[in-house]
C-alpha cells in the first residue's frame, strides 16, 4: 500500500507509521524488563528508556521547528515565533529528567509526552502541521505514556519509586 496525498491527506504515510511504530519498540522492553527482571536490571533498563524518550522528545521539537519554517515561508508577515518557542521546550525537559533520580524522571516524562500533544494540536490548529498528523502521533503518544506509566508501577521498581511505596 502506498501513501497518496494527492488522495487522502487525513491518513499518515506508511514510513510514518512504521518508523514511528519502531520508535515504541524501546518502550515495550522496558515494560517487559521492569515487569520480568530484577530491580537493579529494571532500574538499568528504565535509565536507558528515559534516555531514549529525551532523544525522542528532542526529534518531536525539532519537527515543530520544521513546522515553523514552513509556516514562515507561508506567511512571512506572521512568522512563527510561538511554534519555535514551543517547540523547544519539551525537548529541554526530557533532557533535564536525565538529571532526575529515575523515579521523577518517569512520570515527568508521561506528563510532556501528555502535554506535547497540545503542541500538536495548536501546530494542526494553525494549519502548520499536516491533516494527518494526530492520527499518527495519538496513537503513539498514547503507547510511550502506557509504557512510561507500566514501568513506573512495575513490581520490580516499588523502591526505586518511594511515592508509590505503600507498605
Amino acid at each position: 500500500m502506498t501513501y497518496d496525498a494527492g488522495t487522502d491527506t487525513s491518513r499518515a504515510p506508511v514510513p510514518a507509521v512504521l518508523i514511528g511504530g519502531l520508535g515504541v519498540v524501546p518502550f515495550v522492553v522496558g515494560v517487559v524488563i521492569a515487569w520480568t527482571q530484577s530491580a537493579a536490571i529494571a532500574v538499568q533498563a528504565s535509565e536507558i528508556v528515559v534516555a531514549c524518550a529525551a532523544v525522542i522528545m528532542s526529534f518531536i521539537g525539532g519537527i515543530h521547528w520544521g513546522f515553523a519554517a514552513r509556516a514562515d515561508l507561508v506567511t512571512a508577515a506572521r512568522p512563527a515565533v510561538r511554534l519555535y518557542v514551543i517547540g523547544v521546550l519539551p525537548g529541554a525537559v526530557a533532557w533535564g529528567t536525565l538529571l532526575l533520580p529515575i523515579g521523577w524522571a518517569v512520570p515527568l516524562l508521561a506528563f510532556t509526552f501528555a502535554s506535547v500533544l497540545r503542541i500538536d494540536q495548536y501546530a494542526l490548529g494553525t494549519d502548520h502541521a499536516p491533516r494527518w498528523w494526530m492520527t499518527l502521533r495519538v496513537p503513539l503518544t498514547i503507547s510511550v505514556i502506557a509504557c512510561l506509566l507500566a514501568i513506573w508501577l512495575a513490581p520490580s521498581m516499588r523502591g526505586v519509586f518511594p511515592m508509590l511505596d505503600f507498605g
